[in-house]
């Protein structure tokens, strides 16, 4: 397939199967700056809550001491993102992602294709795993009803990974055994992808249904969350004491407050239905590929949002927002001491040097 460099910069030519269409690069740039940003994203909010409970951050102040308490399961959720973000800027990396002239590297490409199959997967199975630890959670903290043990927690940390090195690897394995499938065409995605109709339909397929289950839960969660502050509301009428509400979706076993339940519940409400917008466009997305894999750029613009999306929803909760504040009110005093320092300390500097006469 031959990519003919038109006078504008950021528009290609295509010629052969897909002859007398444009692309424009910008919307493969927006595509890389959506994915990347995301993954950056996710990679502040699992450094910020690893070192808020390693202690690091509290070292340079009392306002810091801020312990930002998630799951195992919210850690994997975070870390599942930054694969997925990273591996469609792949080609990116190797800097090979805008030379429409020269087809990127098999095996980048290769590498490339695998994890972007992937990917989708492994992100709707950690979510899957997530709600799962939070309705767990959920019930053993209102209905005092506890599930599973260390052989739970650890299939909801491992079963996503397993699954993900499996698919990685079949994906791998059908692309090096032929090897014309591995593709790129930015008619069809700004990634590259293996040229067959199976893996598409069998990943799509597999996304729509953990989507699809994700969806239930978040529904399921929300309808009790919602009966549960209609009892918390009927309990403060009599001064009787209401029932401890998870802080936020992504909170850790333990992390219940009985005071302020009314303001957490509406918080936690709030996030599922953010979160359930999103979940909605993955599952309306993963139904337009099953129906029809070439939906062309913006439907993969729609994909690139989700980190984003997330990295908001999980990005604003209070403690991140103010263990972030905190540290910027930290950080600009020191800047501007040792702003002020390294002048003084250069005025002296100047001072000191002898006079030159010419």
């Amino acid at each position: 397939m031959e990519h003919l460099r038109q006078s504008s910069e950021t528009a290609i030519e295509i010629s052969g199967n897909n002859a007398n269409q444009t692309v424009d690069l910008h919307i493969v740039k927006i595509f890389i700056a959506l994915q990347f940003s995301g993954g950056i994203g996710m990679l502040i909010l699992l450094s910020t809550a690893l070192l808020s409970r390693t202690g690091t951050v509290r070292r340079f102040g009392s306002s810091l001491d801020i312990s930002i308490n998630r799951s195992r399961t919210w850690y994997s959720f975070c870390i599942s993102w930054i694969i997925s973000c990273f591996s469609y800027c792949l080609l990116f990396f190797c800097g090979e992602q805008f030379n429409p002239d020269e087809n990127p590297s098999y095996g980048a490409c290769l590498v490339q294709a695998a994890l972007s199959y992937s990917s989708p997967p492994l992100t709707g199975a950690t979510t899957v795993a997530l709600l799962l630890d939070v309705w767990w959670t959920f019930h053993a903290a209102v209905m005092g009803e506890t599930f599973g043990g260390k052989t739970v927690m650890i299939s909801l940390l491992a079963v996503p990974y397993m699954l993900w090195i499996f698919l990685t690897t079949g994906f791998l394995i059908a692309g090096g055994a032929y090897p014309r499938m591995v593709q790129r065409d930015f008619t069809i995605a700004p990634f590259c992808f293996l040229d067959h109709p199976v893996p598409p339909v069998f990943v799509c397929t597999l996304t729509l249904a953990l989507a699809l289950a994700t969806m239930v839960m978040l529904i399921t969660l929300a309808i009790n969350m919602y009966r549960i502050g209609k009892q918390i509301r009927h309990s403060s009428v009599h001064h009787s004491c209401a029932p401890a509400l998870p802080r936020e979706t992504d909170n850790t076993k333990g992390e219940f407050n009985h005071g302020r339940n009314q303001e957490q519940l509406l918080a936690l409400i709030i996030r599922l239905i953010v979160f359930s917008i999103g979940d909605l466009i993955a599952v309306t997305i993963s139904v337009v590929f099953v129906i029809n894999r070439a939906t062309g750029l913006w439907a993969d613009l729609s994909i690139a949002a989700l980190p984003l999306i997330t990295v908001l929803i999980f990005g604003s909760q209070k403690d991140f927002l103010q263990l972030w504040l905190n540290l910027l009110r930290w950080f600009l005093p020191c800047l501007r001491r040792n702003t002020y320092t390294l002048q003084v300390t250069s005025v002296k500097d100047w001072s000191s040097m002898p006079t030159i006469i010419s």
